[in-house]
């Protein structure tokens, strides 16, 4: 069942005997539910921890009254209350003013050591995704079911073009190649979840080789700009700005250099096999492609405007990032 009290949905679990061993102080019988670990949202994110699994039953010694304790953490009790939704409501406000405590302290902590409130350098992770490379198709990985006994497993994919899934048993030419894209957070103001450092070498080195590609926030988009996604895919989404102002999904978006390279990296490595590639020739980047792209081979030069900004677009249909289901 769905409650809601000052976080929105509070998803109800019931649980029954044997969930919890006696004497551990939590009732047979309850429901359990989560309070996430960035909650309360004011609270910066350097602060946040894991999601609490939380277990509301009526107490032990008074039925009248219901109670809850945290399951995976100390196991106090945080509230009681007449109501089961008065006590988890409790709950949330009690936990709300103790993380607050804790994030002004550990800011004066980190004041008092000489650092900047939060950590200065953040990876944040946007993107990850597995590609199964198979003699005669490259798709997205869904997840690997193993196999009984002698079986082979079975890697169910996502098709890399239409999405479709489908199923491809193991082999020994089977191989993974996982992707994984990031933006680099450097003394900004964007509070956000992710691997942190107090100096730049550090993240760097993390992002290295922790990720396969990384851009820096800077690329974030500004008034101008729009977001942009390949149609029927997660690709991006990529700031961009349309053109020309009569645009339909074939027709060119405007984007910088930066991102042009990140589009070119995209289709090279996520969308590896499908006879479409791009690569640089200086400053222009050149897309080429073979019959099973098109029914001809044939190749585009995309070459930088006076604004130093390349008119990508006809070679797939782009789409609005707002507008995607």
């Amino acid at each position: 069942m769905n409650d809601d009290f000052l976080t929105g949905d509070v998803h109800l679990a019931i649980y029954g005997p044997g969930r919890f061993p006696a004497g551990s102080g939590f009732a047979e019988n309850g429901y359990l539910f989560t309070v996430p670990g960035s909650f309360p949202e004011d609270t910066p994110a350097f602060t946040n921890v894991t999601d609490w699994e939380m277990a509301v039953y009526r107490s032990k010694d008074d039925p009248d009254e219901w109670e809850v304790r945290d399951v995976n953490g100390t196991r106090r009790v945080w509230a009681t209350a007449g109501t089961r939704r008065e006590a988890i409501g409790l709950t949330f406000l009690e936990i709300a003013r103790k993380r607050r405590i804790d994030a002004a302290d550990a800011a004066e902590q980190r004041r008092l050591n000489g650092l900047e409130p939060r950590p200065p350098f953040v990876v944040e992770t946007t993107n990850s995704v597995t590609l199964v490379i198979a003699p005669t198709t490259i798709a997205i990985l869904d997840r690997i079911e193993p196999g009984e006994g002698d079986a082979p497993a079975r890697y169910h994919v996502l098709d890399a073009a239409g999405g479709e899934q489908y199923v491809i048993r193991e082999a020994d030419e089977v191989t993974l190649r996982t992707t994984t894209t990031g933006v680099l957070h450097a003394h900004c103001e964007h509070d956000v979840e992710g691997a942190r450092f107090e100096n730049e070498p550090g993240a760097l080195i993390y992002a290295q080789y922790g990720l396969s590609r990384v851009w820096p926030c800077t690329e974030l988009p500004d008034d101008t700009d729009e977001l942009f996604t390949v149609d029927g895919s997660d690709y991006g989404p990529y700031p961009a700005r349309p053109a020309p102002d009569t645009w339909n999904a074939y027709e060119p978006i405007s984007v910088t250099r930066d991102i042009a390279e990140r589009i070119a990296h995209d289709l090279n490595t996520l969308n590896a096999g499908c006879g479409l590639s791009a690569e640089w020739n200086g400053a222009d980047l050149v897309f080429t492609w073979d019959r099973r792209y098109r029914d001809e081979a044939g190749a585009e030069t995309v070459t930088p405007g006076v604004d130093g900004r390349y008119l990508i677009g006809g070679l797939w249909p782009w789409m609005r990032w707002t507008d995607r289901d």
